[in-house]
């Protein structure tokens, strides 16, 4: 579920910029040669785990990579054609508050996952 919600936080840089096969290209390349091989090396014993880097929750794999690619697309992109896009400030605040709850909810889940292997690994 994180390499789903990584790619929306991603597309706000560039919406506007590409078509809708050019945003599915990126999306495959990006998950292919970016996404996981930052998570291995994050979450699957790889390189920065073994530096000691600790990732609660997703901030460094979800909230990290998902900044510098966007920065990335921006930089190669440039600014966008149309500057006025139509907004909805109740839709973005019911698109957070989705988002929100599903993050609290995930997080928690880690929070309770890691009790209980913590209790089974001291058993």
């Amino acid at each position: 579920m994180v390499a789903v919600i990584t790619p929306p936080l991603i597309t706000g840089a560039f919406t506007n910029c590409v078509r809708f096969k050019a945003y599915i290209v990126f999306l495959v390349l990006w998950q292919l040669l970016i996404y996981y091989p930052l998570v291995h090396m994050i979450w699957g014993g790889g390189a920065l785990m073994q530096w000691g880097i600790k990732d609660f929750g997703g901030g460094i794999v979800v909230h990290a990579i998902a900044g510098m690619s966007a920065l990335a697309s921006v930089l190669y992109l440039g600014s966008r054609k149309v500057k006025d896009l139509p907004h909805s400030v109740p839709l973005i605040t019911i698109g957070m508050t989705i988002l929100w709850f599903g993050w609290f909810g995930f997080t928690a889940g880690n929070a309770f996952a890691m009790k209980a292997n913590q209790s089974l690994s001291d058993s």
